[in-house]
């Protein structure tokens, strides 16, 4: 099983910037806020697995953050090696990433 880890700026409710809300509590991921709101900036998750029998490393980490190229945020995936025996496994993980920034 995967150790998860987390950091983030602040708060884990995230909506589109661009999506108008009535709760001014809600905490979205963009850059740059409007009256009243709070933006988290990015967010990053390194999850971590013992190594594959194949690796000769002891432990395998996969970073996903969010990054902004000024217009919107985009998704990047960062890792040396990442095994699995399964595709529901992978998908696990993108789903616990896509939850914490909800």
């Amino acid at each position: 099983m995967e150790k998860i880890t987390t950091t983030h700026n602040t708060g884990t409710s995230i909506k589109d910037v661009s999506e108008s809300s009535s709760n001014s509590n809600d905490i979205k991921l963009g850059l740059y806020p409007e009256t009243d709101e709070i933006l988290i900036s990015n967010m990053k998750a390194t999850y971590t697995q013992k190594a594959d029998s194949n690796d000769n490393n002891e432990f395998q980490e996969l970073k996903i953050r969010t990054r902004n190229a000024g217009a919107e945020n985009y998704f990047v995936i960062e890792t040396e090696r990442w095994s699995f025996d399964d595709l529901d496994e992978f998908i696990k993980i993108l789903k616990d990433f896509k939850n914490r920034i909800k």
